[in-house]
């Protein structure tokens, strides 16, 4: 009889147990500690942290009219306000050398301006309402024409270098530079998807080189062949992402912060970290880059 009440008690405790830790898995089951500790460091807003420069230059639209410094432009998709976070770092670390501002310009409007302006007249372009705007915007863009260099950064949905090489041409007939940005990396869950089980951060980006999405390998490739052919400048950021034979990509940096913010847009101190490692301390790659094509 005791042993059976024993018996009854153990069970019910064990019951109790696991209903205790099936209500709270996301904090006793399957968190660890390092998990934890990543998600209380990076618990902010950053998607807004994300767009204050984009945000900040509604303040000051305009390129100044200063002759000592160089003007870029960063243009593209959404994935170019990486780029512009990056860039924006040697602004404020070097104001007397460097002015940095923003145009949206979308892949297809890209494709639908080459179209339009570039290629010969009578061809038939089928109207784009969005791509209208944008264009207009760009043809009428006192920072286009204040510009020195333009950095063309995209989330590269396909592949198409026809109209890379007509955009540079154009470009260097303004008597100005461009670089076009590779692809992102991107992966198939987001930040806190990949890490959910991980114990270290080496670990996390581990997990996260098994999430990459292979596609944009292809399409990485493609480009810097082509750039590399027709000596079209070309800075990747796949190869700073997940670098080769590493077999991770640098989702946690030393710090835990997350560099990504979602599936294939850098944080904030993503941006800083990987824009370090594509331009160089003192944007010298960027120049060394341009230098060696022109």
């Amino acid at each position: 009889m005791n042993l059976s009440i024993i018996k009854l008690t153990i069970f019910f405790l064990m019951f109790l147990i696991i209903f205790y830790m099936s209500k709270n898995k996301h904090i006793t089951f399957r968190h660890t500690e390092n998990v934890k500790e990543i998600t209380k460091i990076n618990n902010e807003k950053l998607s807004y942290k994300r767009i204050k420069y984009f945000l900040d230059q509604k303040k000051k639209p305009y390129f100044n009219n200063e002759l000592n410094k160089i003007n870029i432009l960063v243009m593209g998709d959404s994935h170019s306000i990486d780029v512009l976070n990056s860039l924006k770092q040697y602004e404020i670390n070097t104001p007397n050398s460097f002015q940095i501002k923003y145009q949206f310009l979308h892949e297809r409007c890209l494709i639908k301006f080459v179209e339009k302006y570039i290629l010969p007249k009578n061809l038939k372009v089928k109207e784009d309402k969005l791509c209208k705007s944008q264009i207009e915007l760009l043809l009428n863009s006192k920072n286009f024409e204040k510009s020195d260099i333009i950095i063309y950064s995209v989330y590269w949905t396909k592949f198409f270098p026809y109209y890379i090489q007509k955009f540079n041409n154009f470009i260097k007939k303004k008597n100005k530079q461009v670089i076009f940005m590779g692809p992102n990396a991107s992966f198939k869950k987001r930040p806190h998807e990949i890490i959910f089980k991980s114990y270290s951060i080496k670990q996390a980006n581990s997990f996260a080189f098994q999430n990459l999405d292979k596609n944009i390998l292809s399409i990485e490739n493609k480009l810097r062949s082509f750039s590399e052919d027709n000596k079209i400048p070309y800075l990747s950021k796949l190869i700073h992402v997940c670098p080769e034979y590493d077999n991770e990509c640098k989702l946690v940096l030393e710090n835990k912060r997350l560099s990504y913010m979602d599936t294939n847009h850098w944080t904030m101190e993503g941006a800083i970290f990987f824009g370090q490692k594509i331009f160089g301390k003192n944007l010298n790659k960027l120049v060394e880059k341009l230098s060696i094509n022109n």
